[in-house]
């Protein structure tokens, strides 16, 4: 092992002052009232029943009650019992539950005997032994567990130092008691003997008597002196223990001055702020930890100064000038006489658990987001829904140009409001995970609508999508959100204006590009292309881009995980992503997705609406909202349809029950008050499980609901939809459910 570098005076010097103020503020104390003191303290920090302190009080190698808390509960366990909490392994492996232990532990039956709910063990480790244990009994609730444990994992090393020093202290006393009555014994010897060499010394002559006068004289101040040496070197090991103690923790121990000027820095402050203790000592803690800016702190440092404690968080920086967030605590210390003349502060880093609780939030927001697009979509689409049917019955009638005019603008602006329906619930709630072939066109169709109506208007963007582009395999969604994470990161690092290129093209990736990329395979891709004008990327933060939770925007602006789910995104569906950036001039991302294989099939002719009349069939409409049911029996009687409506599902079942056998088509509504779309075509199914269902519905998602009902299948409509649309979902439904029932059946015309 690699011997620690030697410690300079000066550094020896501060550990020193540190150690003698953190001893002097509890090694004034006698044990049994140090231990009163810290049971009555935890208990009252933590809420718990009972707090007991054990410990090597009289013979080393046998445990006693120190103190308790409340008193009267310190008969609760005998000596015996007691070291069953106390011994080196059971005092780090207790359960928080001590039903949890194992039947035949000697320890359960102690516990439950005396009505213990919950325990909690912390072992008092000075020096690398164990010279005691904190026992915390029945606490007010479980679910504290985890704070009281991070609690006491910072006091218990502080508390194991004061009850050393007490135990030290108490054991000079003895040795100094020890040492008077020897001094006693040994005076009454020297005088004893003192009188019989008088006696016998009678016979020496003088300059015989200054001899031995002399040689005492110097035997005793030998003594003296080696148990001086004895003495200074038993001090400084117990300093330096004690010290070592101080560098084990993982967190920052930080002792300053009045100025503010830093007199202690272990080494868990070097390891979180970067800064050895040799540069940090005598310099500013605004200097080192905030940027030299005394503010932060100081209206922090000022409470302490006022109350003798402070308790809160602070945002700081490390010496390479990454933002952390850390938990504080401060003490104020005090001379003998209570001057005020340091302080004493720990930290710890909080900055991941900041982060994952800000990540918490957003999850909870987007929850939140996700159900109120909902809501707001089946609305709307209610509300779309008749409007776009009743513009396609006006383009029928014979009206004036002007008129044409006003009815094709009151139909694309339904469209347009349905768009951003569709768009709301895409990025709000998400839609089914189902892959298939995805049109990249359309995704960049969506993209740019949304860009353009949501992102400012000082940038220039340009959306290129060129014919003929290959589809690729995988889900629309997912593919819609690697597109806009760039984008919203582009328009980010443009905050003044500039240019927003996407674009796509069909592309060959050879072997020689395959080889550079993680997992990608040489063949046809769509290459998706996001190219700004903005900041760029600095060279140092490039290979840390897409690690989750980095991210260069100010604290509480940033998640970190836009390219990391980018990047996740586009690996799962087999392809990879490349980049081109220079500080100042902008970045160019580069997606590249493999191409489906593109089979050129006929194409299909569409039904003409006179192949989607009916001939006489009666269909039962099921809808909330009058207005659909009112112009959805319009055109179904305007194209050779019976029609009879309802406006809920019990009505609904109750006409099926009434008139089953008449009915050839049900058209649904699926979100309905009383009774679902869902439950009721079940319903309906007991009684005609034969009869073709048409769902409509204004949020989607529900095919895979729709998909356990047995042929005929149920078909899907989203809402809003067009007199042509339910015209041909009608007719195959129909067709469909004719072609798969048997000849005779009854319900056939």
């Amino acid at each position: 092992m690699t011997p620690l570098p030697p410690k300079t005076p000066k550094q020896i010097a501060a550990e020193l002052s540190a150690i003698e103020m953190l001893s002097g503020l509890l090694a004034f104390a006698g044990h049994e009232e140090l231990g009163q003191r810290i049971v009555e303290q935890l208990r009252e920090l933590t809420g718990v029943r009972t707090v007991l302190l054990v410990a090597h009080v009289n013979v080393p190698a046998q445990f006693e009650l120190v103190a308790a808390n409340p008193p009267r509960r310190a008969r609760l366990f005998s000596s015996a019992e007691l070291e069953l909490f106390c011994t080196e392994h059971n005092a780090t492996t207790w359960p928080v539950r001590p039903d949890a232990l194992p039947p035949d532990h000697p320890a359960r039956g102690v516990l439950l005997r005396e009505g213990v709910k919950s325990l909690l063990s912390f072992p008092l480790v000075a020096a690398g032994k164990m010279n005691g244990v904190l026992l915390l009994l029945d606490l007010p609730e479980v679910e504290r567990t985890g704070e009281v444990q991070a609690l006491l994992v910072v006091l218990t090393p502080l508390i194991a130092l004061a009850l050393s020093s007490t135990f030290t202290f108490r054991q000079l006393e003895r040795q100094a008691s020890q040492l008077q009555q020897y001094a006693g014994e040994l005076e009454t010897t020297v005088a004893g003997r003192t009188a019989e060499l008088r006696s016998a010394n009678e016979s020496l002559t003088e300059s015989q008597h200054a001899i031995l006068n002399m040689m005492e004289d110097a035997c005793a101040d030998r003594d003296r002196a080696e148990q001086a040496v004895q003495a200074l070197q038993a001090r400084e090991q117990r300093v330096r223990e004690q010290a070592a103690l101080l560098d084990v923790t993982r967190d920052a121990i930080i002792v300053i001055n009045p100025d503010g000027q830093v007199t202690y820095w272990n080494r868990g402050a070097e390891q979180l702020y970067g800064w050895p203790a040799a540069e940090a000592v005598g310099r500013s803690l605004a200097d080192l930890t905030f940027g030299g800016s005394p503010v932060e702190a100081g209206a922090d440092l000022q409470t302490l100064r006022a109350k003798g404690e402070w308790i809160g968080e602070w945002r700081q920086r490390t010496r390479s000038g990454t933002p952390i967030v850390t938990a504080c605590r401060g003490v104020l210390m005090s001379g003998p006489a209570g001057e005020a003349h340091s302080m004493l502060l720990t930290a710890s880093d909080v900055t991941e658990a900041k982060q994952v609780e800000e990540q918490l939030f957003r999850a909870q927001r987007l929850e939140s987001l996700g159900s109120l697009a909902s809501g707001v979509a089946h609305d709307l689409n209610n509300v779309f829904t008749p409007i776009m049917m009743a513009t396609e019955m006006l383009r029928e009638l014979k009206l004036q140009q002007h008129e044409q005019e006003m009815v094709q603008l009151l139909g694309d602006s339904a469209r347009r409001g349905a768009d951003i329906v569709r768009q709301l619930l895409l990025f709000g709630r998400g839609g089914d995970t189902i892959r298939g072939d995805v049109d990249v066109a359309m995704v960049m169709g969506d993209l740019s609508r949304m860009m353009r109506e949501t992102f400012p208007k000082n940038l220039a963007l340009a959306v290129h999508s060129p014919a003929g582009l290959w589809p690729v395999r995988g889900d629309q969604t997912q593919l819609h959100q690697v597109l806009l994470n760039l984008c919203v990161n582009a328009r980010d690092a443009m905050p003044q204006g500039g240019r927003l290129t996407v674009s796509a093209e069909n592309i060959h990736v050879n072997e020689g590009l395959a080889s550079r990329q993680l997992k990608a395979r040489p063949g046809p891709h769509v290459l998706l292309r996001v190219v700004d004008s903005g900041v760029g990327i600095a060279p140092e933060v490039i290979d840390k881009i897409f690690d989750p939770f980095f991210t260069t925007k100010p604290l509480g602006q940033g998640t970190g995980l836009g390219l990391a789910t980018t990047l996740g995104i586009v690996r799962s569906h087999g392809g990879f992503i490349t980049l081109r950036t220079t500080p100042g001039s902008g970045s160019d991302f580069g997606v590249y997705l493999p191409a489906v294989e593109v089979i050129t099939k006929p194409p299909v002719e569409p039904f003409a609406r006179q192949d989607r009349r009916g001939q006489g069939e009666l269909v039962l409409v099921l809808d909330d909202e009058a207005n659909i049911r009112l112009l959805l029996r319009r055109a179904l009687r305007d194209h050779g349809y019976e029609v009879v409506t309802a406006e809920d599902g019990p009505e609904a079942i109750a006409l099926v029950g009434a008139r089953g056998a008449e009915f050839r088509l049900v058209i649904t509504d699926i979100m309905m008050p009383k009774m679902d779309g869902f439950q009721t075509v079940k319903a309906i199914r007991r009684m005609q499980p034969n009869l073709p269902v048409v769902a409509v519905s204004g949020v989607g998602g529900f095919r895979a609901e729709f998909d356990q009902f047995p042929p005929p299948k149920v078909h899907l409509v989203a809402k809003p939809f067009t007199i042509d649309e339910i015209l041909t979902v009608a007719r195959e439904a129909l067709d469909e459910a004719a072609a798969q029932k048997p000849a005779g059946s009854p319900g056939q015309p």
